[in-house]
């Protein structure tokens, strides 16, 4: 017994004296390791976002081609050139302004990928589906670019602070990649998403108020409807459907605000959940809900402020993917306990109001009877939400 303890102590001794001399003879031995474990791991998630990016770009072309007859290497010259497109953001060393130059920039932008759009497509909603689409696809291809950068500089510079920064990145940009993935196959096939539902609820409230058409808003993209609700005048905008759009829905406001004298504005928006926190949970509150880099809200809170107008918003919880993928089942019943608050703040509050559904309005319509339409596409995403959450890209 004696022996067998003491050959065990010189079998371990042996093994620390030899890590010893090892490590003496490769210092950097520990540094190697740690890379070849980070860059494993962030190389295997990297090709399950190719493989994102290369069945997304097959499903859209095959879409395409059989539904709309497109020749089949003019669209993938188009989107071999849309994947580079880029937009280069104002310089903000002097903020005077900023707000306008962005603005002018990002309409110069999606004015100019429309144009090219219309190589394909000259019906409105078909070319917003298709720009929606390419836009997503090209998102997800940065998503590979940027990956693709710091794997090449990791493996130049052998730093492992970088590699474990990357590693700790890449399951957060695997699920971004995917719900790209989802609204690219969701706007080419003309289906409601999670971020539809500010719209979807939009239209809802057009058929309870029985509000009709006052104004098309062509530049900014917009519907603006006039109806009644508990017995008081309500105004309804919404990016314009069944199209894959969201409208310049802040200058849209700011508008109906001027011409029509509003008091109270109610916006309605999804917004990302935080983990923990339930899918389709409501939240009220105050301010402007408009999602994106805060343009829309600046032109929305200078016009509120002049005009002393009430600010009220309604937040449906969701996460990235429920956003940008199909409008699934939980999102869509939110829509109903989100109307019966509206009513309320509306009974309950002075003056007139303006209701804006904000988000992406596709395959939502305008009219109190596009909403049977919109519940058929409603159903296939449904179906379509439940395929994407057992799609795997291993």
């Amino acid at each position: 017994m004696a022996q067998n303890v003491e050959l065990i102590q010189t079998i371990v001794w042996l093994i620390f004296l030899g890590l010893v001399f090892v490590n003496f003879l490769f210092p950097d031995l520990q540094i190697r390791l740690q890379l070849i474990q980070f860059l494993s791991k962030i190389e295997t998630i990297r090709s399950s976002i190719r493989k994102i990016k290369k069945r997304c770009e097959e499903e859209v072309k095959k879409t395409i081609v059989k539904k709309d007859k497109i020749d089949r290497e003019k669209l993938s010259e188009f989107i071999k050139n849309m994947m580079e497109y880029h937009i280069i953001h104002p310089v903000s060393l002097d903020p005077s302004g900023i707000v306008e130059k962005i603005e002018h920039v990002l309409n110069i932008s999606e004015t100019d990928i429309k144009k090219r759009a219309l190589l394909f497509y000259k019906d409105y909603d078909k070319r917003d589906n298709f720009v929606t689409s390419i836009v997503a696809m090209g998102e997800i291809h940065k998503i590979d670019k940027f990956i693709t950068h710091y794997i090449e500089l990791i493996k130049k510079t052998k730093s492992v602070p970088l590699a474990f920064q990357l590693s700790t990145l890449m399951p957060l940009l695997q699920e971004i990649s995917k719900s790209l993935y989802s609204i690219s196959i969701s706007s080419i096939n003309n289906l409601p998403i999670g971020d539809s539902i500010g719209p979807l609820i939009a239209l809802n409230l057009i058929k309870e108020s029985k509000a009709k058409t006052i104004e098309i808003l062509k530049k900014e993209e917009c519907v603006l409807l006039k109806g009644k609700l508990n017995n008081k005048k309500i105004y309804i905008l919404k990016a314009r459907g069944f199209g894959s759009r969201v409208g310049r829905i802040g200058r849209a406001i700011e508008y109906t605000i001027k011409k029509y004298k509003i008091k109270n504005l109610i916006t309605i928006d999804a917004a990302q959940k935080l983990e923990g926190e339930k899918s389709g949970a409501i939240a009220e509150g105050v301010g402007v809900a408009i999602g994106g880099i805060g343009i829309d809200s600046v032109f929305v809170e200078n016009i509120a402020l002049k005009n002393k107008v009430n600010l009220y918003s309604l937040l449906i919880k969701m996460s990235i993917l429920e956003a940008l993928g199909p409008l699934n089942k939980t999102i869509y019943n939110s829509a109903k306990d989100v109307i019966e608050k509206i009513k309320l703040k509306i009974k309950n509050t002075e003056g007139s109001f303006l209701i804006v559904g904000v988000g992406n309005t596709c395959g939502i319509g305008n009219i109190a009877k596009d909403l049977k339409e919109s519940e058929k596409k409603i159903k296939k995403s449904f179906k379509e939400f439940e395929k994407l959450r057992k799609l795997t890209f291993s």
